[in-house]
């Protein structure tokens, strides 16, 4: 024996399983997709998202120059004594 796996000769019988199994997979994929496509909760939390990264973005521009002279705290400790 030579250690190497035994030559296998797909047959059509193998070929047309294989097939199926991925018809279905891709299948199953489809309808999970676009059931998620369709849920509420996360039509949600997309559109709350967006509108909150455009609030930060808005304040940014709106305030940047004020915001420049904010402290976040980001001092050494030897800055506090």
């Amino acid at each position: 024996m030579s250690g190497r796996w035994p030559a296998v000769s797909w047959t059509s019988e193998m070929r047309g399983g294989e097939q199926a199994w991925i018809e279905s997979q891709y299948e199953y994929f489809t309808v999970r997709v676009a059931r998620l496509e369709k849920s509420t909760p996360l039509k949600h939390l997309r559109y709350t998202l967006f509108i909150s990264i455009l609030l930060v973005i808005s304040a940014l521009f709106a305030f940047g120059e004020v915001l420049r002279h904010v402290d976040m705290g980001s001092r050494t400790p030897e800055e506090l004594t």
